[in-house]
């Protein structure tokens, strides 16, 4: 939200207590915030639960022109007593009611290997193929038409065919896109993105703000 003014104490909308909310970011909080960011991802011993803190408290990492809102930690219970907990669910502020503009997001680590084999035979790593079976699972939670009670409860609607992506890892070495490009074709139904893809993002605001 930005404005000329902003008064938190008369701010009237439900569940903002005690949050924060960034009402514009200049160039030099970019800036500041990006170097953060970079230093995490280039932490060797970094986590997952340090990545999820800090995306939660700059959700605007995950956005694009700031028309979705990330929604961490979404607990998808089942029939047979399973909860599905994905990291985050990205809902559109623009035209809800369409599934496909839902996003199902996990995070992996930066550290996390992507590719394996060479040329014609290069093909996602087992660290990159469990984390799409993981998505698989979620996508069919909300094609079952059994769940969609439960989805609506949570999330508002009964979304059944949301997108699904997982971001792992980095792109380091030059010809490793197009590489990664051949690997995806391969496995449409998920979108590996790289953490290298959401700070190269961060920073053309930089160039563009």
């Amino acid at each position: 939200m930005e404005s000329d003014f902003y008064c938190g104490a008369a701010d009237t909308r439900t569940g903002i207590r005690g949050r924060y909310f960034t009402v514009d970011r200049d160039l030099y909080g970019i800036q500041y915030e990006i170097e953060q960011f970079e230093a995490l991802i280039n932490r060797p011993d970094v986590s997952e639960p340090d990545l999820q803190k800090f995306l939660e408290e700059h959700p605007y990492f995950l956005t694009v022109a700031g028309l979705m809102q990330p929604i961490p930690h979404v607990r998808l219970p089942s029939e047979k007593g399973k909860v599905l907990i994905p990291d985050f669910v990205l809902r559109p502020i623009v035209a809800s009611q369409r599934d496909s503009n839902w996003e199902v997001l996990d995070l992996k680590r930066p550290q996390a290997k992507l590719l394996t084999g060479k040329g014609a035979r290069v093909a996602f790593s087992q660290t990159v193929m469990r984390a799409i079976t993981q998505l698989r699972d979620y996508g069919d939670y909300f094609r079952d038409s059994s769940n969609s009670a439960r989805v609506a409860s949570v999330l508002g609607r009964p979304l059944r065919f949301p997108r699904l992506a997982v971001l792992i890892g980095r792109l380091l070495q030059s010809g490793e896109a197009e590489a990664l490009e051949l690997a995806q074709a391969r496995e449409p139904d998920v979108q590996i993105v790289t953490y290298d893809e959401i700070l190269e993002t961060q920073k053309r605001l930089l160039t563009t703000g």
